[in-house]
């Protein structure tokens, strides 16, 4: 891959106040703006110690690190390409995000994403034309016990928040303000 330029922005400001201290977060997005692609331009996405999730392009694979006789499985195709992945700590899952996520359950048959939004291997969330979410981060966190849960930050037509979500019952729950709110109070010196 040849490099042409290197394109950093800063795109949201936050400011908050804890006690008598104020700290400003910025957040700074970056990207390598190639000028030509080559024809096996994998990305890795996430490794745990049984598997290994790339993208090339707009695919998604699951690979299988301790069975080299097993095939790797096609996950799904993401517009934009994907932007993240995680594969949970206690390895029953993973999910792969960008525009829209899916939830991928890390047990036998391992059946590649279909056409259909979901079936008993797979859930697909967020991708529809008019409801599209843009998931640009994923993570777990040891505050939850129990590792059926991750967090992700989306921007969807509400604006941009942090979330957490259910793996089991795919229950969502929003856990922050909209980074609009942020900025103007940060402006305003609320």
């Amino acid at each position: 891959m040849y490099l042409k330029n290197i394109f950093c922005s800063i795109y949201a400001c936050k400011l908050r106040t804890f006690g008598t201290k104020s700290c400003v977060y910025l957040r700074v997005a970056c990207y390598v703006k190639p000028t030509h692609y080559d024809i096996s331009m994998i990305r890795y996405l996430a490794e745990s110690v049984n598997y290994k999730v790339t993208s090339e392009y707009e695919s998604v694979t699951l690979h299988f690190k301790s069975n080299n006789l097993k095939k790797s499985v096609y996950i799904g195709h993401f517009y934009g390409d994907p932007d993240c992945a995680i594969i949970s700590r206690d390895e029953k899952y993973l999910v792969v995000a960008g525009c829209g996520l899916i939830i991928y359950k890390l047990v036998e048959p391992f059946n590649e994403v279909g056409v259909a939004k979901s079936s008993h291997q797979y859930s697909e969330f967020f991708n529809d034309a008019n409801n599209i979410w843009w998931v640009n981060g994923l993570h777990q966190t040891d505050i939850d016990s129990d590792w059926k849960y991750f967090r992700f930050v989306a921007a969807n037509k509400e604006g941009e928040f942090i979330y957490k979500m259910d793996t089991e019952d795919f229950s969502i729950e929003k856990i922050s303000s909209p980074v609009d709110n942020i900025q103007t109070n940060a402006k305003d010196g609320h």
